[in-house]
């Protein structure tokens, strides 16, 4: 009996904590943070107790006596008894079945037993405590190793004992890879140096820190962790180990950051803004007042917590906007008025003013956003003015005003509109400008232009028949001008126009009249010159006599078979032909017919012209010089009238060298301005020239210094050639007669009323 253990021993062997490293150090942790101490050591110290008895103590509670044999077998059957209980786990069943009777019957049989009943009772005690204890202990281990936040153990020199699994999840360091090693492995540059000191003489002195860190991971990316150290005291009060607990804050750092910045941001657009923010409570009391507020309205910062928002506007104002039926309304709205804003100084500016509402905590507040409108109301007033101005304008304007959208419809129509169309502009107001006033291809033509046309191709000018109330048509010359976006699009054409249809009747009446003029003009050219004509006439025509006598002659003496007989019928048939040219010229510079302006050769029109000059330049001994572009010009003219200034000319140079007694030179010559993009025909003569004073006198009507004539050929040959768009003048010099003049190399006919496009 007494080399057997006795059955509290089995008791402490199942009860004894697993000692791993882990369970050690777990162990250590619950001694520190728990108020019982760890019952599992109390359990094993008092059955380590049990063998120490004496042998004459356990021989007296057992050894037979005369009397006590039947009591010594029960108290050994119930030790025993209770023993298997205890190590089945069933000593609460124990304790509640036969303890107290165990103890009593045991305290009856001697001293020594009693003891051994006591021991037996703390044993059982103990195995209770230590399995609520293991309880507790998978508990917590449970809660440690499923926690979000990594929890760390280390011993006193910062060797780690124990991370649970959210210190991987949270780090990427495996158990495996931490134990053993400091969590410096998780240290990081970004956090300061001072940091960690402070740490570990706060943790070392016994107290627990906590503190914000930013770590960084195996793979080397940044987190931010909160972390809280706790010390561990072991048996003799001394730190002998640290248990540390991180949070993987990062998310709420980012958001905090995002929400500094936002704020941030806030405050600088707040403090930027160009409009007045003021804020105020339930009461009314304002709260804040921006830079912009505090200037527009003359304030002190200090000064806005005693004001109201009513001290800032005019109460009429306000009233007259809504201002109480707003505040009484409970819906959701803003408030958009204008009202009159009151200035510290109690100048007073007109404002815009927008109120809405927005909860702050639990109570309810509102923001003002103010705006100065004094320049707009003023620019406004300008508008109004400016607006009336031009309405004015258009409206008493004699020329016609027509506003078009993009759609063609009319959108003003002035009153010089109305007396030439004899619609009023209500009538008009909204219809499409072509389809009321435009006929056939030029209705096209300009819907095009308006519709179809970028700013690029404004301002443009064209001429259209605009039809009347009464069906009458009337020439309308319309310039157009167009308003519209940057990006070249037409929002609306502005035509100005004037009637032009009876300027346009006076204009052919002096065209015709011009016609007239000039072909009398050439009447009297081939007056002056009829000695001359008669004088090349009479050269074929005696020619032509003297070749047909000698024919009659060869006939009468029987001799038609003579070379010399066909010979001159070849010469009579020339010189018929002579004489026929020169008719035919003759005919066609005094044919009457209306102007006809097509595209012509310069050079033909030079050639011809000379032809019919020759004649005089050879009665006088003029001699003759062209130079003409190697290659042909064109110009846009009309053949006859262009010849018949040519011939002006050049008559009067030729007249102008008769009482010369030196050589006699007129020369042509047609050269090309490219700069100018004109024509330039120059005919000079070797006379005694033009005084500078007579320059001008000598293009003006009815001006000649000679006995017989007019003095309207070059009065008239001017006109002509403006009427081609050109310019005519003279040129003083004391070398001779030198006159100029120049046509438009891309000249066009003039007057085109077809209404094909508006052209720029």
């Amino acid at each position: 009996m007494g080399k057997r253990r006795p059955s509290g021993s089995r008791t402490s062997s199942s009860t004894m904590v697993n000692t791993s490293p882990w369970n050690r150090s777990w162990l250590r942790v619950m001694a520190s943070v728990s108020k019982d101490d760890v019952t599992a050591a109390r359990t094993a110290s008092v059955f380590a107790s049990l063998p120490q008895m004496g042998t004459g103590a356990w021989e007296t509670a057992v050894a037979p006596a005369p009397g006590r044999l039947a009591r010594r077998w029960v108290l050994i059957l119930c030790i025993a008894l209770l023993a298997v209980a205890a190590g089945l786990g069933l000593g609460e069943w124990a304790r509640a079945a036969g303890l107290s009777w165990f103890v009593v019957y045991g305290a009856a049989l001697s001293p020594p037993v009693l003891a051994l009943c006591s021991l037996v009772t703390m044993a059982l005690r103990a195995e209770r405590e230590c399995r609520r204890t293991e309880q507790r202990l998978r508990h917590m281990q449970a809660v440690v190793e499923q926690s979000p936040s990594a929890v760390i153990i280390t011993d006193r020199t910062g060797r780690i004992e124990y991370v649970n699994p959210a210190f991987t999840e949270n780090t990427g360091y495996t158990a495996q890879e931490a134990l053993g090693r400091t969590p410096a492995i998780l240290k990081s540059e970004r956090t300061p140096t001072e940091v960690y000191r402070q740490m570990w003489h706060t943790i070392r002195a016994g107290r627990i820190w906590r503190g914000v860190l930013q770590n960084r991971r195996k793979d080397g990316t940044l987190y931010w962790d909160a972390l809280s150290i706790a010390p561990l005291r072991g048996r003799g009060g001394a730190v002998d180990h640290f248990v540390a607990v991180q949070t993987n804050i990062s998310a709420q750092i980012e958001t905090e950051a995002q929400l500094s910045q936002a704020r941030s941001l806030h405050q600088a657009v707040v403090n930027a803004a160009a409009e007045g923010i003021v804020t105020f409570d339930a009461e009314h009391r304002i709260t804040s007042m921006n830079p912009a507020a505090l200037s527009m309205f003359a304030r002190r910062e200090d000064a806005f917590p005693a004001l109201r928002i009513e001290d800032l506007f005019d109460a009429d104002s306000l009233q007259a906007a809504g201002w109480g039926r707003w505040l009484q309304d409970s819906a959701e709205g803003v408030l958009n008025a204008e009202v009159e804003a009151i200035r510290g100084d109690g100048k007073r500016f007109p404002a815009e003013l927008t109120v809405s509402r927005f909860v702050l905590g639990e109570g309810r507040s509102f923001v003002a956003m103010v705006r100065d409108i004094t320049t707009r109301k003023r620019m406004e007033a300008e508008l109004r003015k400016e607006r009336n101005f031009v309405s004015a304008v258009l409206m008493t304007s004699g020329a016609l005003i027509v506003v078009l959208d993009r759609g063609g419809r009319i959108r003003r129509f002035n009153r010089a509109c109305e007396r030439t169309t004899g619609f009023s502009a209500p009538e008009v107001q909204g219809k499409v400008f072509w389809e009321l006033f435009l006929d056939g291809h030029e209705r096209e033509a300009i819907r095009a232009a308006v519709t179809e046309a970028t700013i690029r191709n404004f301002p443009c000018e064209f001429e259209t028949y605009c039809r009347t109330r009464q069906g009458e048509r009337r020439l309308v010359s319309w310039h157009g001008t167009a308003m519209g976006a940057e990006e070249g699009r037409v929002d609306f054409v502005v035509l100005t126009g004037m009637d032009v249809t009876e300027k346009r009747r006076a204009e052919e009446q002096a065209r015709i009249q011009a016609a007239l003029l000039s072909h009398m003009d050439r009447l009297s050219l081939v007056g002056e010159m009829a000695a001359t004509l008669a004088h090349e006439l009479n050269q074929p025509l005696t020619s032509i006599y003297a070749y047909a006598t000698a024919c009659q002659r060869l006939l009468k003496e029987g001799r038609s078979e003579d070379p010399r007989f066909g010979e001159a019928l070849e010469d009579i048939a020339r010189m018929a032909q002579h004489a026929g040219d020169i008719i035919r010229r003759i005919r066609d510079f005094l044919r009457r017919k209306g102007p006809e302006r097509r595209e012509i050769v310069i050079g033909d029109v030079v050639e011809q012209a000379l032809e019919i000059i020759r004649p005089l330049a050879r009665r006088h001994g003029v001699g003759v010089e062209v130079a003409l572009p190697s290659e042909p010009v064109h110009v846009w003219a009309d053949a006859v009238q262009l010849q018949q200034v040519l011939v002006n000319l050049m008559r009067n140079a030729v007249e102008a060298m008769m009482q010369v007694r030196g050589e006699r030179v007129m020369s042509v010559v047609v050269s090309v301005d490219t700069e100018r993009e004109e024509l330039l025909v120059t005919i000079r003569d070797t006379g005694p020239g033009l005084k500078e004073e007579d320059v001008d006198r000598v293009l003006a009507p009815f001006y000649t210094d000679k006995e017989e004539g007019l003095g309207m050929g070059l009065a008239i040959s001017r006109s002509i050639i403006e009427s081609h768009g050109g310019r005519l003048w003279a040129e003083a010099s004391p070398e001779g007669g030198v006159f100029r003049f120049a046509l438009p190399l891309n000249g066009t006919q003039s007057g085109s009323t077809d209404g094909g496009a508006c052209k720029s």
